[in-house]
């Protein structure tokens, strides 16, 4: 589950919890032990968003270690595990605007680049999984930062990996 479907979720618990009680939102939000465990866990998974807003804030040698390094676990991870991990790091950076978005994705194509095939072919099997899932509109989205991020790279690997994201996206 994303982060944005557990928030959704959490949510959606403590609006029916809510409306049971005849208190205010408010006052039950903060005297319902539920909804009080379900506001810490929303908290936590802000602070989730707000890390991948600063990481966009970065210079990128520091984006790019830090993602590096975040791949290596993202590696280590179940198949599950990095699914829902890759979910909730594109789901993150779609709420980036689109200078933030852009950095954040020229290093995670970066740093794909450079891994050997058999680490890159789990990230991409599991980017596939993830834009199986989206719209046509959230594609079309996708592709032009793509091709924004891939606009300085020499031709030959710009079209090496907007056919690589093109086969993600099919």
């Amino acid at each position: 589950m994303s982060l944005r479907e557990d928030l959704d979720r959490l949510a959606g618990e403590c609006e029916a919890c809510a409306t049971r009680d005849g208190e205010s939102i408010d006052y039950h939000m903060i005297a319902c032990p539920s909804c009080v465990d379900h506001r810490l866990k929303a908290e936590q998974i802000d602070g989730q968003v707000r890390e991948v807003r600063n990481l966009s804030t970065l210079p990128e040698g520091e984006r790019r270690h830090v993602v590096g390094y975040d791949i290596n676990d993202f590696l280590n991870m179940s198949e599950t595990q990095r699914l829902d991990a890759m979910k909730d790091m594109f789901e993150n950076t779609s709420d980036l605007d689109e200078e933030m978005r852009t950095k954040v994705i020229k290093t995670r194509t970066d740093l794909m680049t450079s891994l050997p095939k058999k680490e890159r072919e789990t990230l991409i099997k599991t980017a596939r999984t993830v834009y199986e899932g989206y719209d046509q509109e959230r594609l079309e989205s996708e592709r032009r930062v793509i091709d924004h991020v891939t606009a300085d790279y020499n031709p030959l690997k710009r079209t090496v990996v907007r056919r690589m994201y093109k086969q993600m996206m099919s």
